[in-house]
């Protein structure tokens, strides 16, 4: 075993060296940033109660984990037994109604990044009659979908006992 060590080492120094004393230097090109666009963005909004809140964002998490594209690159889920299905409103691809609850679920879909994250979340603020604020300051969670990557969920509450629960998917 000694012997097979000293002829690989004795080989790498007799044959690794040139006797020329040249130093080589090669140009590479500058990777390109590689830019991803967003092709589309789900929303997904629950609409509930300071008092069920931390149950509706774990039905949530559950929720977007299940979203999926099937064969036919149509949205697909498994919603909670206890989201009951109602017609969509307004811009809404799904709304639900959940029992014996005033809580409701409406999921929307738009092209590209639909405004952007802060305008939207600003939105839902309004809607609870809160001020906007800039991204840095909300409240997000960021997420992790094995089909779509990386989402965020947002929890917004305001002082009359409302609160929205939200999640944004961009699809890339």
């Amino acid at each position: 075993m000694k012997i097979i060590l000293l002829l690989l080492i004795a080989n790498l120094c007799f044959f690794s060296c040139d006797s020329k004393s040249n130093i080589s230097s090669f140009k590479i090109a500058k990777p390109t940033k590689i830019e991803t666009k967003i092709q589309q963005t789900i929303f997904i909004k629950i609409n509930t109660t300071v008092e069920s809140a931390n149950d509706r964002k774990y039905e949530l998490e559950l929720f977007c984990k299940s979203l999926y594209l099937d064969e036919n690159k149509k949205l697909s889920w498994n919603a909670s037994k206890n989201w009951k299905p109602n017609k969509p409103i307004a811009m809404s691809i799904a709304y639900f109604e959940i029992e014996n609850s005033t809580d409701n679920i409406a999921i929307s879909a738009f092209p590209g990044d639909a405004g952007g994250i802060e305008p939207n979340v600003n939105r839902w603020r309004r809607q609870l009659n809160l001020f906007p604020i800039s991204i840095d300051k909300m409240k997000k969670d960021i997420m992790y979908s094995p089909f779509f990557g990386e989402y965020y969920i947002f929890h917004e509450t305001n002082s009359n006992n409302k609160s929205i629960i939200a999640a944004i998917i961009p699809i890339i």
